[in-house]
């Protein structure tokens, strides 16, 4: 048995916004209950840090710790980098200092554009 829903307010139509509907779970719970319309997604540009960071394929988070613990440039520019990741509940992907600097792994060959533009996508 298949999950039914019936529209109670407009027998035989698709449910709209307020009709009142009954929902036949196949197990056999009966719900009835006002249709709301579902919340379009929107794509968000906040990701934990945690995500963000996931984001990161292994190779990349390597190199960019071991060239931050190097004295010479890049290195103090990717430690700032990293530890401002680090401090963020919260990173913003369209974020312009974010994305200034994923702009600066990119000119300076870290990263390839394609690369950039997949770890900056909105969820």
């Amino acid at each position: 048995m298949a999950t039914i829903v019936e529209n109670l307010t407009n027998p035989g139509q698709p449910p709209a916004e307020g009709d009142t509907i009954r929902i036949t779970y196949d197990h056999g719970t009966v719900v009835e209950m006002t249709y709301h319309e579902p919340v379009p997604y929107v794509p968000s540009n906040l990701l934990s840090g945690d995500d963000f960071k996931a984001r990161l394929t292994l190779q990349e988070k390597q190199w960019l710790g071991k060239k931050s613990r190097e004295a010479t440039t890049p290195g103090p520019q990717i430690k700032d980098f990293l530890d401002a990741m680090n401090l963020l509940g919260a990173i913003d992907v369209a974020d312009p200092d974010v994305v200034s600097g994923f702009q600066w792994l990119v000119d300076n060959g870290i990263l390839t554009s394609d690369r950039r533009d997949e770890i900056l996508a909105p969820l």
